[in-house]
């Protein structure tokens, strides 16, 4: 399954740390982290190759002008929009299902609204259900995560099934770690 890679930019821990939270609940994008510091961010970038960077904004001008000048997808964080980023992060305003909806927005809009390799893949919902199946959740316990009927939860559960002709919630377990849905830690 292809992700969309991003790359944090922070010099703060606590700000990093709960953009991590957040991406976690996002499946279909695949994160790593560094240390803001100027030279290391230009090297990391090179590096990574993220599709999208999320960075603060007031770091520092020369990774601001190197994002654009390569056309990264950007997503600006901090505590005002000075340089009028067409993504942003409000630390002060922004709660977790508006970064969740932007991020998803940037997704939809220069990745398409479904990230595929072929007809049978997962649809962003399919992927976010096999997650929790991996998890241990229960169909109730699903519903009630993605604020589901049990009705939907289930007939996700058959085009899953269907798509991928895995009838096990061991072998979707297995399916979602070897397609970095979920990571070996996560199962329960």
């Amino acid at each position: 399954m292809k992700r969309v890679k991003m790359l944090i930019i922070n010099n703060s821990y606590i700000v990093t740390s709960g953009v991590q939270l957040v991406l976690n609940e996002i499946t279909e994008v695949k994160y790593s982290n560094i240390e803001a510091k100027s030279n290391n961010a230009i090297n990391s970038i090179l590096s990574y190759s993220p599709n999208i960077v999320i960075y603060n904004t007031g770091l520092n001008k020369k990774i601001d002008e190197y994002i654009t000048k390569n056309n990264i997808i950007s997503v600006g964080i901090g505590y005002d929009n000075s340089l009028n980023n067409k993504y942003y992060i409000n630390l002060l305003n922004d709660d977790k299902s508006t970064i969740i909806s932007l991020i998803r927005k940037i997704i939809a809009e220069n990745f398409n609204k479904k990230i595929q390799e072929k007809d049978n893949e997962l649809s962003l919902r399919e992927i976010t259900i096999v997650k929790l199946i991996a998890q241990g959740f229960t169909n109730q316990e699903i519903a009630d995560e993605l604020f589901l009927s049990k009705h939907t939860v289930i007939t996700h559960r058959k085009n899953i099934t269907n798509k991928l002709n895995i009838k096990t919630v061991s072998g979707l377990t297995v399916y979602a770690i070897l397609n970095n849905i979920i990571d070996i830690k996560d199962v329960k």
